[in-house]
Order: C-alpha cells, then sequence, then structure tokens
C-alpha cells in the first residue's frame, strides 16, 4: 500500500476525534444551551442531517442500551481494518467474475455511495447500541390500527398502477432526491 492511501486513511480515522474534542471544548454548559426554535416556535431541525454511523437504528432484543469501550474499539477498528483491506491492489491475474442474471447494488456501487460511518454514535456520553432513544427498549415500535389501515388504503390506491407507471413511484435515490447514506 502506498504511503499516501495510508496517511489518508489516518487522517481520515484520526480528524473526526480531533475535530469533535475541539467543537467540544468550545461549547458553554449545557444548563446555558436552548434549542433553537422556529418563528412559530417549534425545535429548529434544519441543517445539514445524514444517518452516517456504525450504530444501527434499532437494537436487538438481546442487546444492552450501550456498547461497552470494548465493543466501540472493535467496532470502529472493523471499519479501518474493512477500508485497508478494500484498498488493497487487486490481483491482475485474478480470473472475470461469473455471470450472472441480476445484477445487486453491491456489484453497481463501492464505498463512495454509502455512507456507512466510522464511528458508533453517542448520546448524552454513551456509546449507543441503537439510534433509536425512545422507546427505551431501543426498537421501532410497532404500527398502530390506524397506520396500518393508511398502510392498507395505500397499498391498494397504488395497486392501480404498474410498479412504475410514473415518475413519483421511481425510488427516491433514483430519483436524486436522497442518496443512500442521507
Amino acid at each position: 500500500m502506498s504511503s499516501r492511501i495510508l496517511i489518508a486513511l489516518l487522517c481520515a480515522t484520526v480528524a473526526p476525534g480531533v475535530v469533535s474534542t475541539v467543537a467540544a471544548q468550545n461549547r458553554g454548559s449545557d444548563a446555558e444551551w436552548e434549542i433553537p426554535r422556529t418563528p412559530d416556535g417549534r425545535p429548529d431541525l434544519q441543517g445539514n442531517w445524514t444517518n452516517q454511523s456504525m450504530t444501527p437504528i434499532s437494537r436487538r432484543g438481546d442487546q444492552a442500551l450501550v456498547y461497552t469501550p470494548d465493543q466501540v474499539a472493535r467496532i470502529e477498528q472493523g471499519y479501518v481494518d474493512r477500508t485497508i483491506a478494500g484498498a488493497q491492489a487487486s490481483d491482475p491475474d485474478r480470473p472475470p467474475p461469473e455471470p450472472k442474471n441480476t445484477i445487486s447494488a453491491v456489484d453497481s456501487y463501492n464505498d463512495v455511495y454509502f455512507e456507512r460511518g466510522n464511528l458508533v454514535a453517542v448520546v448524552n456520553g454513551e456509546p449507543r447500541a441503537s439510534l433509536i432513544t425512545f422507546p427505551s427498549n431501543g426498537r421501532i415500535p410497532g404500527l398502530t390500527p390506524e397506520a396500518r389501515e393508511r398502510r392498507a388504503e395505500r397499498r391498494e390506491s397504488r395497486s392501480q398502477f404498474a410498479q412504475y407507471d410514473h415518475p413519483e413511484l421511481r425510488p427516491l435515490a433514483e430519483r436524486c432526491l436522497t442518496s443512500y447514506g442521507s
């Protein structure tokens, strides 16, 4: 591996920690901080948002609320190891891939298009095992009866069209409205 790639990987893994440490030092106390509000008084959620995190959205039923320091180190080091392994030069003598009838997203895109993240999400100083913080089990709650009814109505309404009869039915990422990592 060339030294430029190694230096780039090192910068990519160390820089986020340095930046977050500096930002934390410049922040006032939590007691002084106020939630930004829109003119009508609602929380202001404007900004650049991403789901770039190694933390899953929902926690498995047998998983603890937070990761241990050893788990965090193993998860984050796994990212570094996979990145380094993926940056290795390809074997020029390897055989061609087997022909397939379908092409999957894995075959079509590389890591540039998937923002998988390189850090575990930290909530209130704790490395969380899920991005969902409420309810406390860290899992997506089931649908209410009303929501199930609305879903059934939407499904019935969509059934009159072929899968992709008009642009509004195309997937959001395909229409460039969202990316795979946003």
